[in-house]
């Protein structure tokens, strides 16, 4: 087992904050809508807007065109600050905070190296804000695009007319002059 994981909660949450984000300005999403796009389960997903409605990360309106909306700017959410919406702390060390009860703290050899890690871990994942996982997610599914388009572009040669065929190589050979 890794030292290091992050739960599936901090996962789909933030895929669940990154499809709100997406959405056009006012728009909403119903847990069924991100549950079946984002293949997460609803129940789980339930669980997990109801921890980010809590600390106000997201909100959600009733009614027609109701479901879930994010409530601030995603250039300036960070995925640190879902993740500790979701889970707590992200690095819990005893050592590591101001109220240290380590025995032997103050000979410990190892406690600024510690600090160092929490520091790094913290600082990493509050550089990363969701509005940048929207265009990682708009490249990605644009490069899906043009992948799907190409292979349904490429011709079989028993496909190629004898008057395509004529041309191509007309045009080959122009090239080569």
């Amino acid at each position: 087992m890794p030292i290091l994981q992050f739960s599936s909660k901090s996962h789909y949450g933030l895929q669940f904050i990154v499809h709100l984000a997406s959405l056009k300005k006012g728009k909403t999403a119903t847990l069924a809508e991100v549950a079946k796009k984002e293949h997460i389960s609803r129940a789980y997903l339930e669980e997990i807007a109801a921890l980010l409605k809590k600390r106000g990360i997201i909100g959600s309106r009733k009614g027609i065109g109701g479901g879930f909306y994010l409530k601030c700017d995603p250039r300036v959410l960070s995925a640190g600050a879902v993740i500790e919406a979701l889970e707590g702390p992200i690095v819990d060390l005893a050592c590591t905070t101001k109220k240290s009860i380590c025995a032997a703290e103050s000979g410990c050899l190892s406690k600024g190296f510690w600090r160092k890690i929490k520091k790094d871990i913290e600082i990493s994942l509050e550089k990363v804000m969701v509005g940048s996982l929207i265009n990682k997610r708009k490249v990605k599914n644009n490069k899906s695009k043009i992948i799907r388009q190409k292979s349904e572009m490429q011709v079989h040669p028993s496909e190629i007319s004898q008057s395509d065929n004529f041309a191509s190589s007309k045009i080959i050979s122009r090239g080569k002059d």
